[in-house]
């Protein structure tokens, strides 16, 4: 990673204490995956293979901050909770 473009890679969040060989699988929104350069679908096509699936609803690249509850504050993600 010392030789790649930081604007070119994609980033995730998990909590705390999990490493990320627990990842089993990925889910991306299918409106940010959309968004993604071809290179970066490629990439993320090529490293996750069949550990990926596009979901058909809109996700949100930039969540307010604020405090953390049950009930997020964002509708596209109370659905889901």
């Amino acid at each position: 990673w010392v030789t790649v473009d930081a604007h070119l890679t994609v980033e995730g969040h998990l909590p705390q204490l999990i490493p990320l060989s627990y990842i089993d699988h990925v889910y991306i929104p299918k409106n940010l995956y959309e968004s993604f350069s071809d290179d970066t679908r490629k990439a993320i096509n090529a490293n996750f293979k069949r550990n990926c699936t596009i979901v058909p609803f809109d996700g949100e690249a930039n969540q307010s901050r604020g405090p953390h509850g049950p009930i997020p504050k964002s509708k596209s993600r109370a659905d889901y909770q």
